[in-house]
C-alpha cells in the first residue's frame, strides 16, 4: 500500500483569480487544489522546455566564418588590418 504525500504550500491570490479558479473547478467537477495544481504543473513544462540564448543561436553558429582558425588570438591585428583597408579606401 502506497500512500502519496503533497507538500501544502499557501498562495495569496487576488480575489479574481480565485473567483476565476473557483467557477473553473465548478464548471469541470475538480477541487480548485486539482485546478491549482494542473496550472502550476502545465506553467513547470512549457518553462522547463524554454531554450537558453546558445541553443536558440545553436545553428547559426559558424555558419559565417573568416575560415581563420586564429580569430580570438589575433583579433586586434585583424581588426587593425581591416580599419586601415577601410580607411584606404575613402
Amino acid at each position: 500500500y502506497y500512500i502519496k504525500y503533497y507538500m501544502a504550500t499557501s498562495v495569496r491570490l487576488p480575489e479574481e483569480i480565485e473567483e476565476a479558479i473557483d467557477k473553473l473547478a465548478k464548471a469541470q467537477n475538480l477541487s480548485k487544489s486539482e485546478i491549482i495544481k494542473a496550472s502550476i504543473a502545465d506553467y513547470l513544462a512549457k518553462h522547463s522546455q524554454e531554450m537558453s540564448s546558445f541553443e536558440l543561436g545553436q545553428d547559426l553558429f559558424g555558419q559565417f566564418g573568416s575560415g581563420k582558425s586564429d580569430v580570438s588570438q589575433k583579433r586586434k591585428e585583424y581588426l587593425g588590418r581591416h580599419l586601415l583597408e577601410k580607411m584606404s579606401r575613402r
